[in-house]
């Protein structure tokens, strides 16, 4: 009988063991299920993106509100790889924010010299460039996530993303809102190319906005006009008044569609022939950094003192530092016993707007290749940078280029021809020509003109290249309030040519505060 007690005793421990294990599965699924988003807050929270285009900024609000909960469900993946909860909860208020971006644009085609870009697409050709503007003030991202709302309405062809059709590719809205993020990645870092993701990357870091743009919406001096449309819609939110003048639009103001234009076609003329001939360049030897990173040095220095040096040199400013890189880029391979038999080849970007002006903020510039002597005598070197500025700054020389480029594109065959096939082609000619005819770049955007009242916010501006297949090292440049910022981006552990070319500097009596993102 005693016996018979224990028994029934030990079944009921056991069914009370396997309900309270029972309930702590349930709770364990529960919580799975709460922290993984639904498959149906997926597809609200896509068609919210969506009708970013299609409702009016009230709709897509009222349609977001109405989904407020699905929409945080489905967020709640964000807090991944955040170090807390602050963060996250941050992250998910940005895209919220994010949300109610309405481009109201339609689709557009790639201007001529954007098709490259997304036919050579790769981690390690990126065709990727940032500008970042350094403000006296810590950012507030809420305050720029608003701004970038507005910034992104003004330019649609910037701000979109680049989808396949069946013969051309072409710009569109992107499905994915762009949010703003605190920076973690390495500047210029690729982002992928589809219907889902912008052409552009939005971040912050303390007093620091950054924007990296992916080549095929727009160059140089179309993503200093957004960048600098960006700080002024936050100044402006922040309670500054800004006065629209230099290289800003107003951020309220409806996109002008001659700011859209492909100029390229409008310059053609199909008569002036091109002489250009490309060779087979010197490349830069160099162990590549792991994971494609990109080390910047920032060379400051004194504006005026610059221009003082060039002009002691007989020089400008743009021909004084493409000789400069010429001449550390040969001193490296003279020390060093590198091959002599390839040129030095250094591309120059040359904005066509001072010859033809035009107000689009799409790509219109053309590029200078700048051979060198062959060997170190600085002086010697200068005078046919110089000589060859003079043969190719001009609109004849880049017209000529353009005439080219501008036929193929209208050439039947290859406009029936499907795009898996022109891309082949366009690979192929990259790959046998573009990227072997140069060894690096020197890319100078010249003073940046802004409203006056960023005088008292803006402290600096940046201006960073981003890698490429076998540009090693590459420079470009920007000036603003009296202080021009040279930028060198490497993707070699060897320094050696960063290090001439600013000794180089230094040597011609310049002062030169170095500043870098990564110490190797």
């Amino acid at each position: 009988m005693v016996k018979k007690e224990k028994k029934v005793k030990s079944e009921i421990k056991t069914d009370e063991k396997l309900k309270v294990k029972k309930n702590e599965d349930v709770k364990e699924k529960r919580l799975r299920r709460d922290k993984k988003p639904s498959a149906k807050a997926d597809g609200v929270f896509l068609r919210a993106c969506e009708a970013r285009s299609k409702k009016s900024g009230k709709a897509a609000e009222k349609f977001l509100l109405r989904s407020e909960k699905d929409i945080v469900r489905y967020i709640e993946k964000s807090q991944r790889g955040f170090a807390n909860e602050q963060q996250a909860e941050l992250h998910r208020e940005l895209l919220k924010i994010a949300s109610l971006q309405n481009p109201d644009a339609d689709w557009v085609n790639l201007d001529n010299a954007a098709m490259i870009f997304p036919a050579t697409d790769s981690a390690d050709i990126n065709g990727m460039f940032r500008l970042s503007a350094i403000l006296n003030e810590k950012i507030d991202p809420k305050r720029l996530q608003r701004a970038l709302n507005n910034t992104v309405r003004r330019f649609p062809t910037i701000a979109a993303a680049i989808k396949r059709g069946m013969f051309w590719f072409y710009l569109e809205p992107s499905t994915y809102p762009v949010v703003v993020e605190e920076e973690k990645l390495f500047p210029c870092t690729r982002i992928p190319m589809d219907s889902r993701h912008s052409c552009i990357r939005v971040t912050y870091y303390d007093y620091r906005i950054s924007v990296d743009f992916f080549h095929a919406v727009t160059d140089g001096n179309g993503g200093m006009v957004f960048l600098n449309t960006l700080v002024g819609a936050y100044l402006r939110l922040g309670g500054e008044k800004i006065t629209p003048s230099g290289n800003y639009l107003d951020d309220r103001d409806k996109p002008r569609k001659e700011e859209t234009v492909d100029s390229f076609q409008r310059i053609a003329d199909f008569k002036t022939k091109s002489n250009h001939k490309d060779v087979v360049s010197f490349e830069i030897p160099g162990e590549r950094l792991n994971n494609y990173s990109l080390v910047v040095v920032n060379g400051s220095v004194d504006s005026e003192k610059l221009k003082q040096v060039a002009k002691a040199h007989d020089a400008t400013v743009g021909q004084y530092l493409t000789a400069a890189l010429i001449w550390a880029i040969e001193e490296d391979r003279r020390f060093y016993g590198y091959d002599k038999k390839r040129p030095v080849v250094v591309s120059v970007p040359s904005n066509l707007r001072k010859f033809y002006p035009s107000p689009t903020v799409r790509n219109f510039i053309y590029v200078m290749s700048i051979h060198g002597t062959g060997n170190t005598d600085f002086d010697e070197i200068l005078k046919k940078v110089k000589t060859q500025f003079g043969e190719q700054n001009n609109l004849d020389f880049f017209v000529g280029l353009v005439n080219f480029n501008v036929k193929s594109q209208k050439n039947f065959f290859l406009k029936i021809c499907p795009l898996f096939l022109k891309n082949m082609v366009l690979k192929l000619f990259y790959k046998k020509k573009g990227s072997r005819a140069r060894t690096s770049t020197v890319s100078n955007l010249g003073q940046v003109k802004t409203p006056k009242e960023f005088l008292d916010h803006v402290v600096r501006y940046e201006f960073i290249l981003g890698p490429q297949e076998r540009e090693m090292v590459s420079f470009s440049c920007c000036s603003y309030n009296g202080n021009t910022v040279i930028s060198a981006s490497r993707t070699i552990k060897e320094k050696s040519v960063v290090k001439l070319f600013f000794d180089r500097l230094v040597a011609d009596g310049l002062d030169v505060v170095v500043d870098t993102n990564c110490e190797v």
